[in-house]
């Protein structure tokens, strides 16, 4: 995929906020896109998840258990209508 196509895709979907590379020790630096869109600031303690072994997603940890209420309250909702 092109660089410009990339830049289309991700502006597209909102899902992409930009692009890192790991650097030999395995740090990664965040996008000012996605760290604007999340409100991160230098100290924020981030929690790491990994779906399918392919996508990496991050959640700031005080967030976490509104987040697992969140999910809770959605599942609920698919069984009731089961």
């Amino acid at each position: 995929m092109s660089v410009t196509k990339h830049k289309l895709a991700c502006v597209i979907d909102n899902m992409c906020l930009g692009t890192t590379t790991m650097g030999a020790r395995g740090q990664v630096v965040v996008p000012v896109e996605a760290r604007k869109a999340m409100r991160l600031k230098q100290g924020d303690k981030l929690m790491v998840f990994v779906k399918f072994g392919k996508a990496l997603g991050f959640i700031r940890t005080e967030e976490m258990s509104g987040f697992i209420d969140s999910l809770t309250k959605h599942v609920n909702k698919i069984k009731k209508h089961k």
